[in-house]
C-alpha cells in the first residue's frame, strides 16, 4: 500500500480512478477500540439487499479485540489490514485509496454503527439516477450502547430532531442547512463515488473530519440528501469520538469554518 503524505493521504493516480468499475462498490470500515460492537457492525454489511463487492477493515491501532474480531470474518470476504494508531483521517484516506483503485463507489461506516438492509441498494440507485450527485446522505435513526433506538427524549434525540427540522422547509439550501448544524452527523453517513473522495481526501481534523468534507460537497452542489425513512444507525454511547471537552471542539469548529 502506498504511503500517506503527511496529513494522512494517499496518492491514488486519476488513471487508476478512473478504471474503477462504477457498478462496484465497497464498504470501508475505520476500526479503533470497537470490538464490543464490530461484529453486528460487519453483520448489517453482509445482510444489504445488494452486497458490497468488497469490505475493507483498516484497525488503528485499537488496544481491545478489534483486530481478532475483524479478522474472524476473512472467510465471508473482509479484508483486513492494521495500522498503527494514526487517527481516523489517515485510516480513511488509506481505504479510500484502497478501494478506489476498482470500485466507482465507496460506502463508509465506522465500526460502531450500522447499515440497514436497503442503504447500498438506495444509496447506488440515487447515484445512477442523479449523474450529478457525487455524495449521498440519509436520514438516520440513534441507537444507544445497547442497540435499542435512542428515546425521545434523550438530549441527542432531541438535537437531532431540531438539526433536521429545517428538511420540512425546503428553502434552505444545504450549505446553510450545514451552516447551521452537521445533520448527517458522522462519516457512517457517506456513499459517495471513489473518483469524488480520493479528490477530496480527509483532513486532518480529529472531530470535523467529516463536517468538512460535508460541507465542501454541499457547497459545491454535488451533495444529496434522500428522502424517505432511515438507512443508518449511528450509535450514542460514552465513547463517542464527539464526546470531548467543549473548549476542543469549538477550537477545531473555528478552524473549519475559516478553511472552508
Amino acid at each position: 500500500m502506498p504511503e500517506p503524505d503527511t496529513d494522512g493521504t494517499v496518492a491514488t493516480s486519476d488513471s487508476a480512478v478512473s478504471r474503477a468499475d462504477p457498478q462496484r462498490v465497497a464498504v470501508v470500515i475505520p476500526s479503533y477500540n470497537h470490538g464490543h460492537y464490530l461484529e453486528e457492525t460487519i453483520q448489517s454489511v453482509l445482510a444489504q439487499t445488494r452486497r458490497p463487492d468488497r469490505i475493507l477493515i483498516l484497525d488503528d491501532g485499537s488496544a481491545d479485540d478489534s483486530l481478532e474480531v475483524a479478522r474472524s470474518f476473512s472467510s465471508h470476504g473482509v479484508e483486513v489490514e492494521a495500522q498503527e494508531n494514526a487517527g481516523a483521517h489517515v485510516a480513511l484516506n488509506r481505504l479510500v485509496a484502497k478501494a478506489a483503485r476498482d470500485c466507482g463507489t465507496i460506502a463508509i461506516l465506522n465500526s460502531d454503527d450500522h447499515f440497514l438492509p436497503d442503504r447500498l441498494a438506495t444509496c447506488l440507485a440515487a447515484l445512477e439516477t442523479n449523474p450529478r450527485a457525487e455524495l449521498i446522505c440519509t436520514p438516520l435513526e440513534l441507537i444507544d450502547d445497547d442497540g435499542r433506538e435512542l428515546s425521545k427524549d434523550h438530549p441527542r434525540s432531541r438535537w437531532f430532531a431540531s438539526a433536521w427540522s429545517p428538511r420540512e422547509e425546503g428553502a434552505l439550501s444545504l450549505a446553510s442547512w450545514l451552516g447551521m448544524a452537521n445533520f448527517p452527523a458522522t462519516t457512517s453517513n457517506i456513499v459517495a463515488r471513489s473518483a469524488f473522495l480520493s479528490a477530496n481526501p480527509m483532513r486532518d481534523y480529529r472531530f470535523c473530519h467529516d463536517y468538512f468534507l460535508l460541507a465542501s460537497a454541499a457547497i459545491a452542489g454535488s451533495m444529496v440528501i434522500l428522502p424517505g425513512p432511515a438507512m443508518l444507525q449511528y450509535r450514542v454511547h460514552a465513547s463517542n469520538t464527539i464526546t470531548t471537552t467543549p473548549e476542543v471542539l469549538v477550537r477545531e469548529m473555528a478552524r473549519m469554518r475559516l478553511e472552508l
